[in-house]
């Protein structure tokens, strides 16, 4: 561990791995800081002032509505004076290192509590055994009786937490209820059945990456899951980077798709002063969108913290990065040296900010072949180590694209694109699956 709050032993009766733990994941997932203060947790029961600090400025940020990351608290030490009494920022930045994902937040806000109370006991024993030695006549002038009422009040304060040490059969199923709701709020659902009963949705802090061809499908995949969750997910924004395509033909792609038009009739509406954009107005009112070329991640990471703090500040936020190859960059360094760089920042910033990120990949002719070829991680090392910071990622092809099918195969193959999950972090990768593409209204489906 580099950094850290100037200490050279832990103080008794700690566990500073506990408290690191706790800090770190209220740092990348800050909707949960009300577990830690419903549970009575206070900056005082941290063993270390520096983690007591820590919690108080989270509390504060949590407070005031304001974006919490490790940049934003370490700026509230420094403008507060208290940046080197927290370990500065290589310990800010590092406290997260490890930090499990799904911690019991409630759980270790009680730990911590419980190792305050022990604190207190042994302070107290402490000083009734000074008392005592100090005065032969203790017992009889009632200091002892005063340390016994000390010991009943600490007792007292801790006992709320005894209960949640046992837990009988049906905190059993109530803990695993509560788990199973808090997910399914956190995770972003693609409304591919097949593809989100393998993934269980997209997580804050996990990264989705969609590849294929030029071409292929991924921008018309992308934009069918963004139509879903929007329609679906009543307080998740969307925040959508475009790196090559403008926003006019974003837009008339997700007219298509939520009014299910052709491009045809979308004019000949327009032009005929009847289309009605009601329903596109109200899905999209969650949408940002930006068609900047060349954004570098950390001016993505900017205009997130501008979503968070403004439009998206009482909701949720999914970043949309369409596409990778077009990211800004160190020019300087090898293609392979930047791309690799982008893919740990891609994650890096979804961790950082505790949003669900999905981008889509192009791969290269060699990788990718004519587009009807089959996909595996390999095609995402062309040129550097994308895959490695992706949590899930997702090939298509078209086997429409493969030359000299017969008149019956090439019927078949018409307006299919095929899918599969070829890395899945969290469990199975499974079977290739069919997507029906409606080329008029671009709307996609899995088909059997």
């Amino acid at each position: 561990m580099t950094g850290g709050p100037p200490f050279n032993e832990p103080p008794v009766a700690s566990d500073i791995s506990a408290e690191r733990s706790l800090i770190g994941t209220l740092l990348n997932w800050s909707e949960r800081i009300p577990e830690a203060s419903d549970a009575g947790l206070t900056p005082a029961h941290f063993s270390l002032l520096p983690h007591g600090v820590l919690f108080e400025r989270l509390l504060e940020q949590y407070a005031a509505g304001a974006p919490i990351d490790p940049r934003s608290v370490i700026q509230a030490c420094e403008d507060r004076g208290q940046l080197d009494l927290v370990g500065g920022v290589e310990y800010v930045v590092d406290i997260d290192r490890g930090v499990p994902r799904g911690l019991d937040v409630r759980a270790y806000a009680h730990q911590i509590q419980l190792d305050a109370a022990r604190r207190r006991v042994i302070r107290e024993c402490d000083d009734t055994k000074a008392a005592v030695l100090a005065d032969r006549y203790a017992i009889t002038n009632g200091l002892s009786a005063r340390h016994l009422a000390n010991f009943t009040t600490i007792t007292d304060a801790i006992a709320p937490h005894r209960d949640d040490v046992l837990l009988d059969v049906e905190a059993q199923i109530a803990a695993h209820a509560a788990y199973i709701e808090h997910e399914a709020e956190e995770t972003v659902q693609t409304g591919f059945p097949g593809l989100d009963d393998l993934t269980g949705g997209t997580r804050a802090g996990e990264v989705l990456g969609i590849m294929a061809r030029p071409g292929t499908g991924k921008t018309l995949l992308v934009g069918n899951i963004v139509d879903f969750v929007l329609q679906t997910a009543a307080t998740l924004w969307v925040l959508f980077v475009s790196l090559e395509m403008p926003t006019a033909q974003i837009v008339e792609r997700a007219m298509r798709i939520t009014l299910g038009l052709s491009s045809y009739k979308l004019r000949e509406q327009r032009a005929a002063g009847v289309l009605n954009l009601d329903a596109y107005r109200r899905r999209y009112a969650r949408q940002l969108l930006v068609d900047r070329p060349g954004l570098s991640l950390a001016q993505i990471g900017e205009l997130v913290r501008r979503a968070q703090a403004g439009p998206a500040k009482d909701g949720k936020l999914l970043l949309v990065i369409d596409h990778f190859g077009l990211l800004g960059g160190d020019r300087g360094a090898s293609v392979y040296e930047r791309v690799s760089t982008q893919a740990r920042e891609i994650k890096e910033l979804a961790k950082r900010h505790n949003i669900p990120v999905m981008v889509a990949i192009q791969v290269s002719r060699d990788a990718g072949g004519d587009g009807s070829k089959e996909l595996g991680l390999g095609a995402a090392r062309d040129s550097g180590v994308i895959e490695e910071a992706m949590d899930y990622l997702v090939a298509l092809r078209q086997p429409s694209r493969q030359p000299g099918l017969s008149p019956q195969q090439a019927d078949e193959a018409r307006d299919k694109i095929l899918l599969k999950l070829v890395k899945n972090r969290h469990g199975a990768l499974g079977q290739e699956m069919a997507l029906r593409l409606d080329p008029l209204s671009l709307r996609m489906w899995e088909s059997a």
